[in-house]
């Protein structure tokens, strides 16, 4: 049967064009796996993965792949691309969906390298690759069945995350450093341009955003959960008074920063749903939260596991000499969230941590600071799509907001009406706690002008003597004021 106009087979292909770019290998990684995730789902294998059961088409930078023969090939596969447990090594089993993750891994590394895959070489794969490329090439060609990743869902979100850092051209992304918020290089101006092989994680499943982060992480050499060593611990003296009575007298000795956590780039769909709004047509807040409009994170970043807490800003301030915020409650600092910090202490924080943890960053302009509203909202839904990351609605055993104040349809709760200690609830998919409610979050901009328009990294205005975006509600608000896409601001004299 003749192929489809323009199409070539792998083999084909490599003897006309030669081995695909980087680019063009990772967007043919992602569309194979994405077809073999479906048929497995079906219960279906192919069992015959190669280059000539792969048809090939250029568009423009990009490439078109069709899998063919899909359900309909021999259980025996072909040479080197098939599996152990295909050619006859019986102590394996009989053949099923990861025979299949073993025939893609060595068809993939055919077709970026035009070398043979039983003689596998990291050099030999395109410029730019990153290491865990390789890796998982290796791990997909395992020995053994059971050693090979899990399934086809877990393959496409190291595919994808592999694809996210090759688009923005980084070989060796820089190390995120610890903040409640995340450091990177400063965001350019938002641009309209896609960035092509980023996930669109809009309504994705907690396993399938949890392995894309898994993913981002082993491409960044770090654990998803990560603290960082302080340059020089710094020592909290116990209070004087009436504190003393109650703890052993000395200090507290901070050696690390705050624990951070790696989100995965991707794209989003950023606002309220229209079902959002009409809940509350009375309120104007929601205006701001329309129209919803796709979002592009560019780029992994790290965000605080937790709220700020004292313990936090404390070390801070005895580190630099500032006077430590005040609070009406004595026993509310420790692991309590840091309140009346004003914007400009905060971004002295940050800017604290990025010389406390002097990582050897490959760009100059990369620093410690606080979210854009476009980087929280993305790190508080964690692929949802709904109006908390909980679900459609809140409960007071989810999130601290004044219960008698629910949403939609959800039921009356208690009203604390006071702050709780940080983790004190269920984290989001991406183990991030007290994202709804508690206290309000800074963010770096204040509030952009919502369009219908896709952006890439938005930031909203900037200035010292204007407000700044807050994002996640507070203890004494409703319900409604906790939502993902809820957004206010606040003085930045804090």
């Amino acid at each position: 049967m003749a192929n489809p106009e323009g199409y070539r087979d792998g083999d084909a292909w490599l003897a006309e064009y030669g081995p695909l770019s980087l680019t063009q290998g990772l967007t043919l990684g992602r569309r194979v796996i994405e077809a073999l995730s479906v048929a497995h789902a079906a219960g279906v294998v192919h069992l015959d993965l190669k280059p000539a059961n792969l048809l090939l088409k250029s568009e423009g930078d990009g490439i078109a792949v069709k899998v063919i023969d899909l359900g309909r090939s021999r259980a025996a596969g072909t040479g080197d691309y098939a599996p152990p447990e295909q050619r006859g090594e019986v102590q394996y089993g009989e053949a099923g969906p990861r025979s299949d993750l073993y025939g893609f891994g060595a068809t993939w590394y055919r077709l970026l390298t035009g070398r043979h895959p039983s003689n596998r070489r990291d050099k030999y794969l395109p410029q730019g690759s990153s290491a865990a490329l390789f890796e998982l090439i290796q791990d997909l060609m395992e020995h053994d069945p059971q050693d090979r990743p899990e399934g086809a869902e877990a393959v496409l979100a190291r595919v994808e995350a592999l694809a996210g850092l090759v688009s923005v051209g980084a070989v060796s992304p820089p190390r995120p450093a610890p903040v409640d918020v995340m450091c990177s290089r400063l965001p350019p101006a938002p641009s309209t341009v896609a960035v092509p092989g980023l996930p669109d994680i809009h309504g994705w499943s907690s396993g399938k955003v949890q392995a894309l982060q898994r993913a981002a992480a082993e491409a960044l050499g770090l654990d998803v959960i990560f603290r960082d060593p302080l340059r020089e611990p710094v020592r909290i003296p116990h209070a004087d008074g009436l504190l003393t009575r109650f703890m052993e007298r000395g200090a507290t000795v901070v050696a690390e920063g705050p624990e951070m956590v790696v989100i995965p780039a991707g794209s989003f769909l950023m606002g309220a749903s229209e079902g959002e709004v009409k809940l509350e047509e009375k309120n104007l807040m929601p205006l701001r939260e329309r129209p919803q409009h796709h979002v592009t994170i560019s780029r992994p970043f790290a965000i605080g596991r937790y709220t700020v807490t004292f313990d936090d800003y404390d070390a801070f301030c005895a580190a630099t000499g500032r006077e430590k915020p005040a609070f009406q409650s004595l026993r509310a600092r420790g692991r309590f969230p840091a309140v009346r910090v004003s914007w400009n202490h905060a971004l002295a924080y940050c800017r604290w941590l990025s010389e406390q943890t002097g990582h050897p960053y490959r760009l100059p302009t990369a620093d410690c600071r606080l979210p854009t509203e476009a980087e929280w909202e993305y790190a508080c839904r964690a692929g949802t799509a709904t109006a908390f990351h909980f679900g459609a609605t809140l409960t007071t055993d989810q999130a601290n907001y004044d219960g008698n104040f629910p949403y939609g349809e959800g039921a009356k709760g208690i009203n604390r009406n006071t702050l709780v200690q940080v983790g004190s609830f269920p984290a989001n998919p991406w183990s991030l706690h007290e994202m709804h409610s508690n206290v309000a979050e800074r963010c770096r901009d204040d509030l952009r002008v919502y369009s219908a328009e896709s952006v890439v990294d938005p930031v909203g205005p900037e200035s010292i003597d204007a407000d700044n975006a807050i994002r996640g509600g507070y203890f004494y608000g409703g319900a409604i004021e906790a939502r993902s896409a809820r957004r206010d601001h606040a003085s930045t004299a804090g």
